[in-house]
């Protein structure tokens, strides 16, 4: 093993032991009431799924959209933080992004919240579970509707616009099922 591989190993036992003195966040819905027993509350629902292919390749996460009462009822709906972190990316982008917020809540778990109206956070800014981070939209060139992932390998943090395309090796390498995650992770409330 070389210096760097030396390194780099030294570096991934640092950041498990660091995230084993945090514990696993606890997440919620990053929509809706969070106390709601379903994990997509109310009336919203996830249009693509997590690993779905679609015209941009496989999706890394869930589209969350509310269309009752009326359509785009989801328009300008408060966005809230999964789980408790620190932002690492709060801007707008003119690609398909649009108005784009990432939030690290460990050293390799990222949640990302993407098409928002308004961002309400800034770079540095800690978070916790439930605070308002932003506002549904359509920004990206997109119909009004969150998108919204998590990563658990880090990459959000050096690439915030990361996307696997067509290579599903990169999809799963990088990215989880947010609702399956949110289930296993989720808080309990009374």
């Amino acid at each position: 093993m070389n210096k760097k591989e030396r390194l780099q190993s030294i570096i991934q036992d640092l950041e498990q032991i660091v995230d084993t003195l945090l514990g696993a966040p606890v997440f919620d819905p990053p929509i809706g009431d969070p106390t709601s027993p379903t994990l997509w509350p109310g009336h919203w629902v996830d249009a693509n799924p997590y690993g779905t292919r679609y015209a941009l390749g496989y999706h890394t996460g869930a589209d969350l959209n509310l269309n009752k009462p009326h359509w785009d009822a989801d328009y300008n709906k408060p966005v809230r933080a999964a789980a408790d972190g620190v932002v690492t990316y709060a801007e707008y982008r003119t690609d398909s992004w649009g108005k784009l917020v990432v939030i690290q809540h460990t050293t390799k778990v990222f949640s990302r919240y993407a098409h928002l109206e308004e961002i309400l956070v800034e770079v540095g800014q800690q978070v916790r579970r439930g605070d308002i981070i932003g506002r549904v939209g359509g920004t990206g060139g997109h119909p009004n509707h969150l998108h919204f992932d998590i990563s658990t390998s880090g990459i959000l943090g050096v690439k915030p616009d990361h996307w696997p395309g067509w290579t599903y090796s990169e999809l799963v390498a990088h990215y989880v099922d947010p609702k399956k995650y949110i289930e296993e992770h989720r808080a309990h409330h009374e």
